[in-house]
C-alpha cells in the first residue's frame, strides 16, 4: 500500500538514532529515499523485480532443491531421467543450454541465474512434468507463468 509506505517512510525519516533506524527498517523493510518527495513518484508502482536473483537463484532454486528434492518428491532416478530428457532438447543457439549435470550430486550442481532461468523457462515443464503430482504440477505451471510475466519488458495490466 503506497500510503502505508509513505507513513513508514516518513516515520523512519523523523528516527534520532541509528538503533531506531534498524529497529524500524527491521520491523517493516522501509527507508525514506528523496524520490518519495516527487508528486508522481509511486514506489509500489514503479517497483523494479530483479528477476535473475530473486527468481532464478532464488525461488526456482529454492522450488526445485527444497520443495521436490528435498522433500523426495523427485528421486535421484528421476534426475537421471530429467537429464537424458534435457540433452535430447536443441534450443536455438542464441539460447544456450544448460549444463549436463541435472543428476549431479544433490542435483542442479552449480546452476548459474541464467541457466536456471533457461531451466525453468523451456526445460522444465517438459521434462518434469509425468513426474510430479498434480499439486507439484499446479505449482510449476503458475510460478513459469508468473516467470514470464516477471521478465516482460513491460507488464500491462491485461497481463496481470
Amino acid at each position: 500500500d503506497l500510503q502505508e509506505h509513505l507513513h513508514n517512510a516518513i516515520y523512519w525519516k523523523h528516527q534520532k538514532t541509528k538503533e531506531a533506524w534498524k529497529d524500524h527498517v527491521s520491523k517493516t523493510h522501509v527507508r525514506w529515499s528523496e524520490l518519495l518527495r516527487l508528486p508522481y513518484f509511486n514506489l509500489i508502482r514503479f517497483l523494479v523485480v530483479d528477476p535473475m536473483h530473486n527468481l532464478f537463484l532464488g525461488l526456482s532454486h529454492w522450488i526445485v532443491k527444497r520443495i521436490w528434492i528435498d522433500k523426495g518428491k523427485i528421486t535421484k532416478s528421476d534426475l537421471e531421467i530429467m537429464e537424458i530428457r534435457a540433452k535430447m532438447i536443441k534450443p536455438p543457439a542464441d539460447l544456450g543450454r544448460i549444463p549436463c549435470k541435472i543428476s549431479t550430486g544433490e542435483g542442479f550442481s552449480g546452476f548459474t541465474a541464467d541457466q536456471w532461468k533457461l531451466f525453468i523457462m523451456i526445460y522444465a515443464t517438459l521434462i518434469m512434468w509425468d513426474l510430479l503430482d498434480s499439486v507439484d504440477r499446479e505449482i510449476l505451471a503458475n510460478f513459469v507463468k508468473a516467470c514470464y510475466l516477471l521478465v516482460s519488458r513491460i507488464i500491462d495490466e491485461e497481463k496481470l
